[in-house]
């Protein structure tokens, strides 16, 4: 026998009524998925600002960017070792001999967007350090950089919990300002299990 129409309607709004609420800032951020290229995924630490600025030339020349892909992320191998005498993150000159700034307005000028990297432990995935005990001063470092995307690992050592430490960075690049997407990479088996349960489903 066919279910009737307006029973069919109310199950569906039910069904979507259902759902937990989502656990999310209301920022105006991770509304559609973030779309773009990342350097680690070829070309890992072998990368410089030449690199990134054609890479963002060339999803201009093949339309992607008319599709929506408009992040450009640069990934581990952009920092050196140890930070400075103030205690701020060194960006290798050899590979940026500007900065990080001039390749956002470089991207920001193409209707691009910046990612940058960091790590949620004192050290991490690549040569440098990572912002485990600084997150306050690198998320503001990240917003002079002007910005837009931050992919964060977890290869470091971290005090405290996993989810306490996801939370305070979270707060620090808000209170910044600056809208920037941040990516995490919790460490877990499966997204349902271990310390990053928290966030599965």
């Amino acid at each position: 026998m066919p279910i009737p129409l307006a029973l069919s309607v109310v199950v569906a709004v039910l069904s979507l009524t259902s759902f937990p609420p989502s656990l999310c800032l209301d920022n105006g951020l991770g509304r559609t998925p973030p779309m773009g290229w990342s350097t680690w995924n070829y070309f890992w630490f072998d990368i410089n600002a030449t690199l990134v600025m054609n890479m963002a030339d060339r999803i201009i020349e093949l339309g992607l960017h008319d599709l929506g892909y408009e992040y450009v992320n640069i990934d581990a191998g952009y920092i050196l070792d140890g930070r400075d005498n103030n205690g701020q993150l060194r960006v290798d000159p050899q590979k940026f001999p500007d900065g990080i700034k001039p390749l956002a307005d470089y991207l920001h000028s193409k209707g691009l967007k910046l990612g940058v990297y960091t790590d949620l432990g004192e050290g991490s995935c690549g040569n440098g350090p990572g912002s485990g005990g600084h997150y306050a001063v690198d998320a503001k470092l990240f917003a002079s950089w002007q910005a837009d995307y931050l992919k964060v690992d977890l290869c470091g050592k971290i005090n405290g919990s996993q989810l306490a430490n996801w939370q305070q960075l979270r707060d620090a690049l808000n209170a910044t300002g600056r809208q920037i997407y941040y990516s995490i990479c919790p460490k877990t088996e499966s997204p349902s299990t271990g310390t990053a349960a928290p966030y599965a489903g």
